[in-house]
């Protein structure tokens, strides 16, 4: 199985919104139905659920999943980082939509504003997704070690917020989760021994990206899994 980078991961995405053809903002709503179904059947038992949120496609990814627990009456407080411009049109979309579900958003414009979080509430992570290419630092980088030193269940959507890609993350912030909720494919990131501590479960979520896409450039990468070598070991 050839492993992709995050950009290429990008491609994949554009691909499948121009040749299924759908929509940015039905593929956010088919990924964020896969992590709320998961959420859902893993049963973990909580006194609160708080999700936090950057304002990217990775936030509106969060949004969505609060919006669809609320609809199976399982309902949660949402966290958005106010970096003091307007998200990307698919997080605005979901955010208007959040607003008619018994949701409470929260803006958080200084650690002042940061929630209690104890540690048997749930923390779902959706700050940053994959592709981030520099450290995450100010207000998010104080709110990854908050939450990391809550001791809280983390489920991290793609990514843990704030691991690179396709590179080691060292000397920087990242969430510490206790599981990760990924799309498609295994990424680069989670083969990294520096990055075990932050990535928990990984669990690779089908969300049928289009199966003709082939990848722009090199992909020196391939993993070798238990099936790939089924095939062709021999005693």
């Amino acid at each position: 199985m050839k492993v992709l980078s995050g950009e290429q991961m990008h491609e994949w995405d554009e691909f499948t919104i121009a040749h299924e053809p759908v929509s940015s903002l039905n593929l956010m709503e088919r990924a964020a139905s896969k992590c709320t179904d998961w959420i859902i059947s893993k049963k973990l038992h909580y006194t609160n659920c708080k999700i936090f949120c950057g304002k990217g496609n990775n936030g509106g990814d969060g949004l969505a999943i609060a919006r669809q627990l609320a609809e199976k009456n399982i309902l949660s407080d949402v966290y958005i980082v106010e970096f003091g411009s307007l998200g990307t049109p698919d997080f605005q979309i979901n955010l208007g939509k959040l607003h008619s579900f018994p949701v409470d958003v929260h803006f958080i414009q200084h650690p002042d504003f940061f929630p209690s979080i104890g540690v048997k509430d749930l923390v779902i992570d959706t700050l940053f997704g994959s592709g981030l290419n520099r450290p995450i630092e100010g207000l998010t980088e104080d709110l990854v070690r908050y939450i990391n030193l809550a001791a809280a269940t983390v489920i991290s959507i793609d990514v843990p917020s704030g691991m690179f890609t396709d590179k080691p993350t060292i000397n920087t912030s990242v969430i510490k989760a206790d599981y990760t909720l990924t799309f498609q494919q295994l990424k680069f990131c989670f083969l990294f021994p520096e990055h075990e501590e932050f990535f928990g479960e990984v669990h690779v979520l089908d969300i049928d990206l289009h199966p003709g896409f082939t990848p722009i450039g090199n992909t020196i990468y391939e993993l070798s899994d238990r099936e790939s070598i089924s095939k062709i070991y021999k005693p």
